[in-house]
């Protein structure tokens, strides 16, 4: 029996479905081919999983890494770089309604909880909240669906703790300075919530100068968390962001 990307048979229904509807890749958007989930044969070579060693703080690679000497709250990691092949796979879940991509992006997230925070426990997973008005536009959080994705495959409990209490900038708008003071008092624990002694993993879509889940983080810890992990889908440099960001808007302008 053909087998997906995530190396699980392919039930009758979901092969019945791609035989008259063709699934295209979340990267490239050619056609799959048979045992292809996702993304396609190409774009799944090409994705680009992080090495073992990141630095801890922004979660890239350490030749890109400019903020080793910069201490943080948290220890994060990532899974994959944000770049050509990615990008778009981040992008479709994020603005483009493909809650589908959750699965595929936290089995990639969970093999590097494994490796990155091999040997340490966490209580809980949480994740970076949005705002009401954000997340009535958009209809879900794509940080929670990670989240949940996450306690599938882990068995650890996932739940929101934080509560984003008013709007902010979009980050990838900003300079590294504008970045830092954009997130300042915007989250905060929810009411009847209790972190105390707890150690958290919190998750989010894209890690790029860390500001907001640094800010999410000491939240937690001044509630009294023992300790927060990191784990996002994808680490990336603020200009990269921006960079496939304006691309983007200019292609769907152009349409």
């Amino acid at each position: 029996m053909p087998q997906n990307q995530l190396g699980k048979p392919l039930i009758f229904r979901e092969w019945l479905l791609r035989l008259f509807f063709p699934q295209h890749c979340a990267s490239c958007g050619e056609p799959l081919g048979e045992g292809e989930q996702f993304l396609c044969a190409r774009c799944q070579k090409h994705l680009r999983l992080l090495p073992p060693d990141t630095c801890p703080k922004c979660a890239r690679r350490l030749e890109l890494c400019s903020c080793l000497t910069q201490s943080a709250v948290y220890r994060a990691a990532a899974a994959v770089e944000y770049d050509d092949v990615s990008a778009p796979v981040l992008w479709k879940l994020k603005f483009d309604s493909r809650r589908d991509l959750a699965p595929f992006l936290a089995q990639l997230m969970e093999q590097r909880r494994r490796e990155f925070f091999a040997g340490q426990r966490f209580d809980g997973i949480t994740y970076v909240p949005m705002s009401k008005a954000a997340r009535r536009k958009r209809g879900y959080n794509q940080a929670q669906l990670l989240g949940r994705e996450l306690q599938r495959l882990s068995g650890i409990p996932c739940g929101q703790t934080l509560l984003k209490v008013r709007s902010n900038r979009p980050q990838h708008e900003l300079n590294a300075q504008e970045r830092r003071l954009n997130v300042q008092g915007v989250y905060r624990l929810g009411p009847h919530i209790s972190v105390r002694g707890l150690r958290i993993l919190l998750v989010d879509d894209i890690l790029t100068t860390g500001n907001t889940v640094e800010e999410c983080s000491r939240v937690l810890l001044r509630a009294g968390a023992a300790s927060v992990g990191v784990l996002c889908a994808a680490s990336s440099l603020p200009r990269e962001v921006k960079r496939y960001s304006n691309r983007r808007e200019k292609t769907e302008f152009e349409k």
